[in-house]
């Protein structure tokens, strides 16, 4: 009856956030209000799912995709802002809160407090790209963000099983926590790499897309499951080094399997976003009654919630723009231009530090605590750091969530040199396209000796651009190989100019899908089908 019930949720979720979306509400949000007020329904069925493999399920798909869009050219560009985040400021902040939580409860030991610590630091993968796509943030900001939720779950989880292992002492094969946190880091990296190059050896044996799809779906829990279970290393970090080694080589790929790729993929991230904001929703009702027969009383821990909430926003904002004036103070001192492509303005780091949200990796981590279990019987209640943790993920998202649109509003303004910027990077590449159509002309000149009519062949891909695809057909065969050839010329020299960073990635990345479509569009034509059809 379980697997009933969750399949009703799912239901339920993606239809609740199809209406909303409708009704220009924000989606995610909509379903984790309307599936938290639904927890209160008695006798409702109990949706559980054990913590880890909410984190198995949900996880590696998010991250691999969120890493083949990031791709590892922008996380390079960016990684400074990237590191910064993703791995000091989440581990000082475990730390800070952890201090505070044992001053404001010092009955509990400091490796709960830690536990509590590391269950909060993390900003969420899934809130952060679900809420920063429907609200169109700024590219280089979504960048930082996605980067910065992609390793931080690595740490933050190291963090806990080391905080884990003091309060139920219990033993890690590595009992520093630092070596430890290095092990799992650099082992996790190095298994994901490896796998994704083994993946793309293999979807090169395969024709066709479908198979190359599906295979490559399967992978991110593949190489999540070996890290954690074989080598013992960090999974999130395999499933983002695999995600970028496969996405570097899926530019070799046809155009087919890129286009079914990026539909199944974009399927795939809605559907686990939208339910996963419905099971926190659903757990509120229980946390809540939990901390109830906890030994104290809701409006205390309420109370410790809300100050936790307040910490993790103090040291968030502190971190962030301190990071910002030391940055602009060393640029002073050598005379350096910071450059706008990779540095932050000061408006840019105040929408950076309120969009920190929390949400399933803290839910998991904190349903993972048991209740009271110590073996030294010293003071220890799962209840409340359970509760604690709740009131995170609900402030952060339903309050930051929510002002996020506002601030944006206010903070992102036009920027004419962005704009600028963008412009002239487009104009590069639509130069780049038009000089590949040239050359293709002027080699069918000199190797036909004047016996084609080159300037059919521009009508033609005049026409083609504007997706008309008229030509006589008399020429087809010999005008679908010219237009092929283009296409492999554009894409061949979109690609080189990327790769040297002679055009914006993302501009690079927009005029390769298009080529995509245009391909598919040529398969299409008259003649090719006739072809297929034949074949």
């Amino acid at each position: 009856m379980e697997v009933i019930y969750l399949l009703i949720v799912v239901l339920l979720s993606v239809a609740v956030a199809a209406i909303s979306e409708r009704r220009n509400f924000q989606p995610h949000i909509t379903v984790l209000i309307i599936f938290g007020i639904m927890s209160f329904i008695p006798n409702l069925p109990d949706v559980a799912i054990d913590p880890y493999m909410l984190i198995e399920i949900v996880l590696p798909p998010i991250l691999f995709s969120s890493a083949r869009n990031l791709s590892s050219f922008k996380f390079m560009q960016l990684r400074v802002h990237i590191i910064s985040l993703g791995i000091g400021l989440v581990t000082v902040t475990a730390f800070v809160v952890a201090l505070v939580f044992n001053a404001v409860v010092p009955s509990m030991p400091f490796a709960a407090a830690l536990l509590l610590g590391a269950t909060v630091a993390p900003p969420d993968a899934v809130s952060a790209v679900a809420i920063g796509k429907k609200l169109h943030l700024p590219r280089k900001i979504m960048s930082v963000l996605t980067g910065e939720s992609l390793i931080n779950d690595a740490i933050a989880l190291t963090l806990f099983s080391f905080a884990a292992s003091q309060t139920f002492e219990k033993e890690l094969f590595i009992p520093s926590p630092v070596m430890l946190m290095v092990y799992t880091t650099f082992v996790g990296i190095l298994v994901g790499v490896i796998f994704g190059f083994l993946t793309n050896s293999i979807r090169r044996l395969f024709e066709n897309p479908s198979f190359i799809t599906v295979f490559t779906l399967i992978i991110p829990f593949f190489v999540f499951f070996l890290s954690e279970n074989l080598f013992h290393a960090s999974g999130v970090m395999a499933v983002v080094s695999a995600g970028f080694v496969v996405e570097k080589s899926s530019l070799n790929s046809n155009y087919d399997t890129r286009i079914q790729e990026r539909n199944l993929w974009r399927s795939v991230d809605s559907l686990l976003e939208i339910f996963v904001f419905a099971y926190m929703g659903l757990q509120v009702h229980k946390t809540i009654s939990d901390q109830a027969f906890g030994s104290s009383t809701p409006i205390y821990a309420l109370g410790v919630g809300l100050l936790i909430v307040a910490v993790l926003l103090v040291v968030r904002f502190s971190w962030i723009y301190a990071w910002h004036w030391i940055a602009e103070l060393i640029a002073k001192i050598f005379g350096k231009k910071r450059d706008a492509s990779k540095h932050f303005t000061k408006s840019e780091n105040l929408l950076v530090s309120w969009a920190g949200m929390r949400g399933v990796v803290t839910l998991a981590a904190a349903a993972s605590i048991p209740a009271d279990i110590v073996p030294d019987n010293s003071f220890f209640d799962g209840y409340f750091i359970k509760f604690t943790a709740l009131i995170v993920v609900l402030f952060t998202l339903l309050i930051q969530g929510n002002t996020l649109p506002l601030l944006m509003k206010k903070v992102v303004k036009f920027d004419p040199k962005r704009k600028s910027y963008m412009n002239e990077e487009y104009k590069k590449a639509q130069k780049l396209m038009t000089d590949t159509v040239r050359r293709a002309v002027r080699y069918i000149e000199k190797d036909s000796h004047g016996a084609v009519d080159t300037n059919y062949l521009k009508y033609v891909w005049d026409q083609y651009q504007r997706l008309d695809n008229v030509y006589g057909t008399d020429k087809d065969e010999f005008v679908d190989e010219f237009l092929q050839d283009v296409i492999e010329g554009q894409r061949l020299a979109l690609i080189d100019a990327m790769n040297a960073k002679e055009i914006d990635q993302d501009i690079a990345k927009l005029f390769l899908r298009r080529l995509d479509h245009r391909e598919a569009t040529l398969a299409l034509s008259a003649h090719n089908m006739k072809k297929n059809i034949i074949h």
